[in-house]
């Protein structure tokens, strides 16, 4: 058979590179999921607190605004564990080392890095390797009101959360005003570390997605 005579084969169009997946039985395609960022979102509160506070940086008044409205408490710990990590000289943190900040918490997949972070935001203020009581109970109730708020049927509630929460705290501190930011972690990494993970979540998801509901017209009008 002449080469001239021989139906020319049309290869299949490939999809984009990125969606490309490369295995023994041939080329493949899959959704890759992108690598979260929390450049957008840094860079829209970096303009908002430019815009509304005069700061050339991030201020704790618009991350709490735009990113945890809902949360203030969680904002709060939040941006002093920014600050503090930063060892900022001014009430506001630079965009750049904001960013730094959460781009660490994004790319965190260790469930004892996970929980030694968010214990240390709400350990003391003037301390962030000593825990007291109040500020593990204050950990918990963030927790706990994540969870609820965005249970599938709806916002839900209970009635028993104050003895639930006590039973927590008292277990691991046992009548002790303090503890070092280790042994809490290591306490609930024994009996109750999945406890944290729906703030972890939360953060996430806020950090790397927020920027398209600030990007929209008239948000955070």
């Amino acid at each position: 058979m002449d080469l001239k005579d021989k139906v020319p084969i049309k290869l299949p169009k490939l999809p984009k590179a990125k969606n490309l997946h490369l295995t023994i039985v041939g080329i493949q395609t899959k959704n890759v999921p992108e690598k979260k960022s929390a450049g957008p979102t840094c860079k829209l509160l970096t303009q908002r607190s430019q815009k509304e506070d005069g700061i050339n940086g991030i201020t704790e008044k618009s991350f709490t605004k735009y990113l945890f409205p809902v949360y203030p408490e969680l904002a709060r710990a939040f941006y002093r564990a920014v600050h503090r990590a930063a060892r900022c000289k001014n009430q506001h943190v630079p965009a750049a080392a904001f960013r730094a900040h959460c781009e660490r918490v994004l790319a965190m997949l260790d469930d004892t890095d996970i929980v030694d972070t968010y214990v240390r935001m709400f350990a003391l203020e003037d301390d962030e390797n000593t825990v007291t009581p109040d500020g593990l109970r204050s950990l918990l109730h963030t927790s706990y009101k994540l969870s609820m708020d965005h249970y599938p049927e709806g916002p839900q509630t209970c009635l028993q959360i104050n003895n639930t929460l006590s039973a927590v705290v008292n277990g691991c501190f046992n009548k002790k005003d303090t503890h070092s930011v280790g042994f809490v972690v290591r306490w609930l990494m024994e009996h109750c570390h999945r406890l944290i993970f729906p703030i972890h979540r939360y953060v996430v998801h806020m950090v790397a997605t927020r920027h398209r509901e600030l990007a929209a017209p008239g948000a955070g009008a």
